[in-house]
C-alpha cells in the first residue's frame, strides 16, 4: 500500500465536513469549497420597547449570538407618515421619517444574541419596519449572515405620555367672536326711492339695529329719511326728515332704545336725537339738537355709536378721527366737542388701528360699540367695531388700541385689483351677526346693499378662511412636528415652528391654514408626539391621532360665483394688444374646464385660451390671462366671452353665466417708445367741484388724436391706491386740433370719446392731473400732460411731483385757490393757436366761484 501525505488527507476530511453542515441548503453537494460559505440563516425571536431610568432603548433578540459589524446601518421605516412628520430623534431623519443609523454609532450595543439602540424616540402609535444592510451584524466568526439583508421585523412603540386631547373652538380666549370666522351668507340690494321727497336708502352710509324691534335702520348721504328694513333688506317703512335735513349729507345713525335714535350730519357736524315714527312729518323743533365741532366740508362725521355701559357716544371723522363724548341733550353739555371744537381729542393714537402686513387703514368710516349686543361679564364687551371704507377692512379693537381681529371685508386689499364696494356703515345683532351697508354694492356706482356675515360658533358650521384654537390644560410651548389638517380630499400640514401659520399664547394655540378649506367638508386635526411642549414639566406632550375625533365641518358655499369685474369691458377702447385679461370674482374659485373666447369682430376670427393653460394664472378670486402669446389685433373690435365653466366656485359649481362685453385694442406702439401725448398736448378749460347739477371739468385737444389714444386723469392727492377719482379718456375717432372735451364725474359721462372709470365727484381742494399711461403708482414729473389745480393744496404727495414737472408760468398748469373755475370764451378766445396766451389770463379770461352749489350751468363757456 502506498503511503499518504498527512496534510492532504486532513484537507480532504475538511471539505467533507464543511459540505456536510451545508447540506440542508441543497439536495445536491457542488464540488467543495476552499473558503468557509456562510453557515447559518438569522432570525429575530422578539424586538421590544423599554425605558431604563429615563432612557428609551429598542432590543432586538436574535436566535444565536451576534457581533457587530465594521460597517453596516439599521434602518427604521415609519408607516403611513406624510412627508416630514417625525418626532425627535438623535439619529439621521429622512424628510419622509426615516430613521438610518450608523451601526458603530456609540448608541449602538451588541450583548450576546440582543441588538440594543440606547436613547431613540419614535412616534408613538406607529408602525416601523426594522431592517439592517448584509454586514451590519456578523456572527461569532465574524461572517454576515446569508438573510441579513431580508429580514423586515414590525414594531410599534407605545404611547406612554399621558393622553390630552385639546379643546377645539373658534374664537380666542377673552373674545366673544373672531372676525376671520366669518362667512358672507347675505348680499341684498336696498331700495332706492323714485320720489324726490323720499329716496329711502340712496347711497347708504349707516346702519344700525333696534334690538327691541328686531330690524335695522339705515340713512344715506343723498337719502331724505330714515329707513326700516328687514335682516334681509326689504324695506318696512320710513320717516321723512325735515327738509333742511336731507340735504345735510346723513352720514351716522345709532340706536339708544326706547325707539330713539341719535344721527349725524357729515358737514354740520350736528346730533339729531329724534323719536322714530314712520307717520309723522317732522319739523325742525321736533329734534333735539347737539353741535359736536365746526362745520366743515366733506371731512366732518362719518359714523355714530352709542354704548349704553358706559352712557357714552362714539364718533367717527373723516379722513382719520375717532372720539368719544357724552351727550346730554337736555343741558346741551359735551364732554368732548362743542360749536367751536375743530377737532374733538382722539381716544387713542390712531396709528394703532393697522392691518397685519398693510400699516395704518386708510381712513374710518363707521364704528360700532360691542356694549349694545355683549352681555354683561364678556371680557370684550367694551371693545369696538373700526370700519374702514378706503380699506374695505374691519378691525375690532379695545378702548385703549389694543386689536383682537381684523377682516377684510372686500376680496382684496388694493381697491385698484377689485371694484370698491364703498362700506359706510356696520352693526350686529345678539347672534354676533354683523350687518355692513355698501354705497357702490358689487362696485357699481349708487347700488346701495346689505350684506350678511354668520359668525362660525361651533364645528359643525365652520368658515372656510376661519382660525382654529386649541385649548390645554397648561401652558404649553412649540416642540417638534407637523399638525396635519385632513380632510378625504385634501391634506394641510402646518409646521408648529411657523409663527404665521401656528402662533402659541400661554395655553392656547391658534392655527391659520394658508388658503381657504374646502366648504361643506369634513376636517380632522393630529399632531405626533413632541409637537408641543409642556411649559410646566419641559415634557414632550402627546400625540393628537386622527381616530381622536377632533374635528370639525365647513359651512357650505351659500352663493353661486359671479363676475364682479372684467377688463377689458365695455368701456374700454385702448387694450394693448399684448396685454393681460384679468376676471374678478365675488368669492374665492378654482379654475374649471372651460375657455374665454376673443373673437375678431373684423373678420371674424376666433382665439380660444383653456382654463388649463399655461397664460392662465389665479389667485383666490382673480384670474388673469397673458395675452403675450396670443396677441390682437391693433386698432380692432373684440368681443370677450368667458364660458360658465371657465371657473368654479369652492363647491363645484359653475359660474353665472356672463354677458359678453365689446372693447377696442390700441395702437401699435411707437417704435420710439414715446409716448404719444406730451406736455401741454391739451389744455384744461374748466374745474367745478361744487357742480350743480355734477361736477366735472373739461379741456381742449392741442393736437391731432387719433383714435385708440387714451389720457389717464385723477384727482388723487397720493401715489397709494385710494378710493379718489380714477378716470381714462380714449378717443373712439379721430380729432381735429381745438376738440373740446368735457367729462363729469359724479356719473362719470363725457361728451366726446369713451370714458372709463369709477364714479365719483371731484373733491375739494384738490388738483386735477391729466398723464400718461395706466398706472398712477408710477406717475413721475416726465410723464404728466397737464394739471389744474382747485383750492390750491400744499403739501401733498402729488402736488410736489407736479410742480416739478411745470416752470411757475406754465399755461399747462393753472392753480385757482376758488373750487370752480371756468375758461370764459366770450371774452376771451378759444383759437388753439392763441389759447396758451389768453389762459393764464385769470382777471379777465376766466370765471371763477367758490360758492357751494356752484352757478356756473357748463363746464366751459362757448
Amino acid at each position: 500500500m502506498k503511503k499518504f501525505d498527512k496534510k492532504l488527507i486532513v484537507l480532504i476530511l475538511s471539505s467533507f465536513l464543511i459540505a456536510a453542515c451545508d447540506s440542508n441548503d441543497s439536495e445536491t453537494t457542488s464540488t467543495p469549497e476552499i473558503t468557509t460559505p456562510n453557515t447559518q440563516e438569522i432570525a429575530v425571536t422578539s424586538a421590544l420597547i423599554s425605558d431604563e431610568g429615563g432612557i428609551t432603548k429598542l432590543a432586538i433578540e436574535f436566535n444565536q449570538p451576534v457581533v457587530k459589524g465594521k460597517a453596516g446601518s439599521v434602518t427604521l421605516t415609519p408607516a403611513g407618515l406624510m412627508k416630514a412628520q417625525y418626532a425627535i430623534s438623535p439619529f439621521a431623519v429622512s424628510d419622509t421619517g426615516v430613521i438610518t443609523i450608523d451601526i458603530q454609532d456609540d448608541a449602538v450595543e451588541v450583548d450576546g444574541n440582543v441588538f440594543i439602540i440606547r436613547s431613540i424616540e419614535l412616534n408613538p402609535n406607529t408602525t416601523y419596519s426594522i431592517s439592517f444592510t448584509p454586514d451590519a451584524i456578523l456572527n461569532l466568526s465574524g461572517k454576515p449572515f446569508k438573510n441579513l439583508g431580508n429580514i423586515n421585523q414590525e414594531i410599534q412603540p407605545a404611547d406612554e405620555t399621558p393622553k390630552e386631547i385639546p379643546n377645539l373652538s373658534f374664537v380666542a380666549k377673552g373674545n366673544s367672536f373672531d372676525l376671520e370666522n366669518y362667512t358672507k351668507t347675505g348680499q341684498y340690494d336696498l331700495e332706492i326711492g323714485t320720489d324726490s321727497t323720499n329716496l329711502l336708502a340712496a347711497e347708504v352710509s349707516a346702519v344700525t339695529y333696534n334690538k327691541d324691534s328686531k330690524t335695522l335702520f339705515v340713512v344715506g348721504d343723498s337719502g331724505t329719511s330714515i329707513v326700516q328694513i328687514g335682516l334681509d333688506g326689504k324695506t318696512i317703512d320710513s320717516m321723512p326728515l325735515p327738509q333742511f335735513l336731507s340735504k345735510h349729507d346723513n352720514e351716522g345713525i345709532a340706536y339708544i332704545g326706547n325707539n330713539e335714535f341719535v344721527y349725524t350730519d357729515e358737514r354740520e357736524r350736528v346730533a339729531h336725537k329724534v323719536t322714530y315714527n314712520p307717520n309723522a312729518n317732522l319739523v325742525r323743533r321736533d329734534l333735539q339738537e347737539l353741535k359736536i365741532g365746526t362745520t366743515v366740508g366733506n371731512d366732518g362725521i362719518e359714523g355714530v355709536s352709542y354704548n349704553p355701559v358706559d352712557n357714552h357716544y362714539y364718533f367717527v371723522r373723516e379722513t382719520f378721527g375717532l372720539f368719544k363724548t357724552s351727550l346730554n341733550f337736555e343741558t346741551k353739555e359735551i364732554s368732548n366737542g362743542g360749536p367751536e371744537t375743530v377737532d374733538s381729542e382722539n381716544l387713542f393714537d390712531l396709528n394703532k388701528l393697522h392691518l397685519e402686513n398693510q400699516g395704518r387703514i386708510k381712513d374710518i368710516g363707521d364704528i360700532y360699540a360691542l356694549g349694545n349686543i355683549l352681555p354683561e361679564g364678556s371680557k370684550d364687551r367694551n371693545d369696538l367695531l373700526v370700519l374702514s371704507e378706503a380699506s374695505g377692512a374691519l378691525i375690532k379693537i379695545s378702548p385703549e388700541g389694543i386689536k383682537s381681529s381684523e377682516r377684510y371685508l372686500e376680496l382684496s386689499p388694493d381697491p385698484s385689483q377689485a371694484p370698491h364696494a364703498q362700506l359706510e356703515g356696520v352693526t350686529m345683532d345678539e347672534n354676533l351677526t354683523l350687518y355692513i351697508t355698501a354705497e357702490n354694492g358689487d362696485g357699481v356706482t349708487g347700488k346701495s346693499q346689505l350684506w350678511v356675515m354668520t359668525p362660525t360658533l361651533g364645528n359643525e358650521s365652520v368658515g372656510v378662511d376661519s382660525h382654529l384654537y386649541l385649548s390645554f390644560e397648561n401652558e404649553i410651548k412649540a416642540g417638534t412636528g407637523m399638525i396635519e389638517i385632513k380632510s378625504e380630499s385634501e391634506t394641510i400640514m402646518l409646521d408648529v415652528t411657523n409663527s404665521s401659520q401656528v402662533l402659541i399664547e400661554d395655553d392656547t394655540v391658534k392655527l391659520n391654514p394658508p388658503n381657504s378649506l374646502m366648504p361643506d367638508t369634513k376636517y380632522t386635526i393630529s399632531y405626533p408626539k413632541g409637537t408641543f411642549i409642556d411649559s410646566t414639566t419641559d415634557m414632550a406632550m402627546s400625540s393628537l391621532l386622527a381616530e381622536d375625533s377632533l374635528g370639525f365641518k365647513t359651512t357650505a358655499e351659500t352663493y353661486q360665483a359671479s363676475i364682479l369685474a372684467l377688463y377689458p369691458n365695455n368701456s374700454v377702447a385702448n387694450f394693448p394688444i399684448n396685454g393681460m385679461v384679468k376676471i374678478t370674482f365675488n368669492q374665492t374659485i378654482r379654475l374649471g374646464t372651460g375657455k374665454i373666447v376673443l373673437k375678431n369682430e373684423t373678420d371674424n376670427s376666433v382665439i380660444e385660451i383653456n382654463a388649463t393653460d399655461k397664460s392662465v394664472t389665479l389667485d383666490n378670486s382673480i384670474i388673469t390671462i397673458d395675452l403675450s402669446n396670443t396677441p390682437l389685433s391693433p386698432v380692432t373690435r373684440y368681443t370677450l366671452t368667458v364660458e360658465p365653466d371657465f371657473a368654479f366656485n369652492r363647491a363645484g359649481d359653475e359660474i353665472i353665466d356672463p354677458a359678453p362685453v365689446s372693447f377696442l385694442t390700441a395702437p401699435m406702439a411707437s417704435e420710439s417708445g414715446e409716448a404719444f401725448f406730451q406736455k401741454g398736448d391739451i389744455q384744461f378749460l374748466s374745474g367745478i367741484t361744487y357742480g350743480a347739477p355734477a361736477d366735472g371739468f373739461s379741456f381742449m385737444l392741442l393736437k391731432v388724436t387719433p383714435q385708440g389714444q387714451s389720457i389717464t386723469i385723477s384727482d388723487r392727492d397720493t401715489l397709494a391706491a385710494t378710493n379718489e377719482s380714477f378716470l381714462t379718456w380714449t378717443a373712439d375717432k379721430l380729432y381735429p386740433v381745438g376738440t373740446i372735451i368735457e367729462i363729469t364725474t359724479d356719473a362719470t359721462t363725457t361728451n366726446k370719446g369713451i370714458i372709463s372709470a369709477p364714479a365719483g365727484g371731484v373733491g375739494k381742494g384738490e388738483t386735477i392731473f391729466a398723464f400718461t399711461g395706466s398706472e398712477l403708482e408710477a406717475l413721475t414729473k416726465d410723464n404728466l400732460i397737464a394739471a389744474l389745480s382747485l383750492r390750491s393744496g400744499v403739501g401733498k404727495e402729488i402736488d410736489q411731483i407736479i410742480a416739478q414737472a411745470f416752470d411757475a408760468n406754465d399755461p399747462a398748469y393753472l392753480k385757482f385757490a376758488e373750487a370752480n373755475v371756468k375758461y370764459n370764451s366770450s371774452s376771451c378766445s378759444l383759437d388753439p393757436d392763441t389759447l396758451k396766451m389768453s389762459i393764464t389770463d385769470k382777471a379777465n379770461c376766466w370765471l371763477i366761484d367758490d360758492n357751494d352749489p356752484s352757478p356756473f350751468d357748463h363746464l366751459y363757456e362757448e
